[in-house]
């Protein structure tokens, strides 16, 4: 047996972009095909299952971004409201400073490089805008295809095998918004080109051991290969093309345009963030075993989780290719008008970057990491009316690893040397404990007290799974990421002319390196690692009422303990400038220095009320409404910062979520129109050839 299945979709009826200059609308076409097919090897034996989907994308993607107008390109800022100041005039901090002649800067004064990146550049085409004044769009391609295939096995009445395998490969292509100057891609990624291939394999198996005992369990692997290249993978731009020393390399790993953040809303140029490189590995290992004995359904078992990160990708920093910022101040007064985004492109045309850096993998980033679980479950029925669940869970992170050398890195404050676990005679984890008395406890109480009437609450603790791979995977010695800063917001680092300074290539057979005071660096803050939990609890009400209504009232509410985050140990006072920074002094250490463990939380309360008609009579109703609030210190998780860093500005870190909505409200119907056979109404021949199975169904929201 089998099935078969086409979808198509294309732009023919879609409506055209307001910006859309031509008269035709671009294309977009979106086919999703695929099959099944299953049945018997082995009569009541041996069955087979397997399947295919393809999808095929070609989907049109648009934006309007920001680029100089032609006289900003030639240094004259005559026509805007804005002062451009002399940045080498004046004071150190600032002060005192005296403008170009007119807002414009001679040609002598601009830097030859940034001219030649500016050639690269589009010109408007928006006329009379000076944001948001380029329109692009481009085709989003994806070829996709999913495989997979399923055997099951009865070996007896009460011993059943399963084995599967899955396969999706994908293929990507996004176009740069800014042409050979990159930009942000027209896709919903990065601009280039990506590969992946996942594939997963397990084995499984069901066993009756008695009436009332039974054991279940799985074997699986989980492999993911990515290989994503930018769109000028392969070109020296930076080293090449624009002449800047130390950008790019010999390493064609370290090819393409350096990136270019231009402060006041111009759209960034170049792309950091690729190539990468990454080839995971997970194992995992689950059984569990039911056993009912009177009044007692009791389920109990184990998982245990191999995780192997193998990665390309320094992503920390600027990137291999090299990145400058520019920043409006440089051409700004200190206590003058303020600045605005003509002075972010006159700083950029001057070509004197605030800060600059880059980044390179100076060991693969691998890691190894183990993850153990082990649960009780009874679901008691206590009586007719009553059922109590409770359950309790052990947990257990062991402290990741490495390939090679094998252990952790942890930046010591007092000597600022990098220790490395497991080199000379140095223990893996450096130290760092990991709890072993991570136990999850979990209770749940359902009471019908009448008919019509049912109360549910119920309280549990998770704890936050996250691999530390993800927040640990690379940085110094493993990724080179220097970042080289200004003194204060008015001055440059260096002419972008002198490029970027040659990185500090460190010797790390002692088992502890310097760290650069222009390295980025992340290290785990303490000597225990403080995984979080998260506390989650409710009591509802729900009641059934006339006309098949039923209806339910409750609380919901969770509060997160120690979510792993950031905070940056050499954060600066406001207006101190690098000077300010707490490692400065001691170390002249101006990069930003993360300590990172578990100690940020949240938490969330709300009203949760929801109603439903279930089909009767040809009509389906069902609504919610939510009144909630969540409060936290940042929306993310591991690979997450705060805001305010200086510790006296801490608390400025809790308030309402990026994702908090306090009010939202749902509705839902479907109506079987009462026309054709079986129903009240146009019964005749025609009118059930015609009308019958027809319905209407929507719904509405607001929040």
């Amino acid at each position: 047996h089998g099935s078969a299945f086409v979808f198509h979709d294309n732009s023919r009826f879609a409506a055209k972009n307001f910006f859309f200059t031509e008269a035709r609308k671009p294309k977009s076409l979106v086919n999703i095909d695929g099959f099944t097919w299953g049945g018997p090897i082995i009569k009541n034996r041996l069955f087979y299952f397997g399947g295919w989907e393809g999808t095929r994308e070609r989907v049109s993607r648009n934006g309007l971004f920001t680029v100089p107008n032609p006289d900003q390109r030639q240094g004259d800022f005559s026509a805007y409201r804005t002062v451009i100041y002399d940045p080498t005039t004046g004071n150190l901090d600032g002060s005192v400073r005296t403008t170009f002649a007119n807002n414009r800067i001679p040609l002598a004064r601009q830097s030859a490089i940034t001219r030649k990146l500016q050639e690269l550049i589009p010109l408007p085409n928006r006329p009379g805008e000076t944001s948001a004044n380029y329109f692009n769009s481009g085709v989003q391609e994806l070829n996709r295809d999913n495989f997979d295939v399923k055997v099951n096995f009865n070996r007896s009445d009460r011993h059943a095998i399963w084995g599967k395998y899955s396969r999706m490969s994908a293929h990507v292509v996004g176009q740069p918004a800014l042409g050979v100057a990159v930009g942000p891609c027209l896709c919903d990624g990065l601009s280039g080109t990506g590969e992946t291939l996942v594939q997963l394999a397990a084995i499984g198996h069901t066993m009756q051991l008695s009436p009332r005992f039974l054991w279940d369990g799985t074997i699986s692997y989980t492999r993911m290969a990515q290989v994503a290249l930018g769109s000028d993978y392969g070109k020296n731009l930076g080293l090449e093309l624009l002449g800047i020393p130390g950008a790019n390399g010999s390493d064609v790993r370290h090819s393409g345009l350096p990136i270019f953040n231009i402060a006041g809303g111009y759209t960034a140029l170049g792309e950091g963030g690729l190539p990468l490189f990454r080839n995971d590995d997970s194992y995992t290992i689950t059984s569990n075993f039911s056993l009912t004995k009177g009044a007692h359904e009791l389920r109990f078992g184990l998982e245990g989780i191999r995780h192997h990160l193998n990665h390309w990708e320094p992503a920390v920093g600027a990137g291999p290719r090299g990145g400058f910022s520019f920043t409006q101040g440089v051409t700004g007064l200190r206590g003058g008008i303020p600045t605005n985004q003509f002075n972010g492109w006159a700083t950029f045309l001057l070509g004197l970057p605030s800060s600059l850096g880059k980044s390179i993998q100076f060991i693969k980033m691998t890691t190894y990491e183990y993850q153990w679980g082990w649960y009780f479950r009874d679901r008691w029925q206590v009586g007719r009316n009553l059922t109590v669940s409770l359950g309790l869970r052990h947990e257990l992170y062991p402290m990741m690893t490495r390939a090679g050398y094998g252990g952790i890195e942890i930046w010591d404050p007092n000597t600022n040397l990098v220790h490395l676990g497991g080199i000379a005679g140095k223990p893996r984890d450096l130290g760092i404990g990991t709890s072993k008395k991570l136990l999850a406890p979990r209770a749940g109480i359902a009471w019908r007290a009448n008919k019509s009437t049912v109360v549910r609450t119920g309280y549990g603790i998770n704890y936050n799974p996250m691999v530390l791979s993800r927040p640990l995977r690379g940085f110094h010695p493993l990724t080179l990421a220097q970042t080289f800063e200004a003194v204060n917001a008015f001055q440059p680092f260096q002419p972008i002319e002198r490029g970027i300074p040659e990185l500090e290539i460190p010797d790390i057979s002692s088992g502890a390196v310097p760290l650069p005071a222009s390295a980025l660096m992340r290290t785990i803050a303490g000597q225990e690692l403080n995984r979080g939990y998260v506390q989650s609890w409710n009591f509802i009400i729900e009641r059934r009422l006339p006309a098949s209504f039923v209806t339910s009232l409750g609380y919901v509410g969770t509060q997160t303990v120690r979510s792993f985050g950031d905070l940056n140990g050499n954060a600066a006072a406001p207006d101190t400038g690098s000077n300010g920074r707490p490692f400065f002094a001691r170390f002249r250490r101006t990069a930003d220095t993360w300590f990172w463990n578990g100690f940020l939380s949240a938490h969330y309360h709300s009203l949760q009320a929801t109603f439903q008609r279930p089909l009767s009579a040809g009509l389906m109703l069902q609504g919610n409404y939510t009144w909630s609030q969540a409060i936290n210190m940042t929306d993310d998780d591991g690979w997450a910062g705060v805001m305010f860093n200086y510790l006296p500005h801490f608390s400025r870190n809790r308030a309402p979520a990026g994702y908090n909505i306090p009010h939202i409200f749902a509705l839902g119907y479907a109506y079987e129109l009462p026309f054709g056979r079986g129903k009240k109404m146009a019964r005749n021949r025609v009118a059930i050839a015609l009308l019958s199975n027809w319905q209407l169904n929507g719904g509405f929201s607001s929040y």
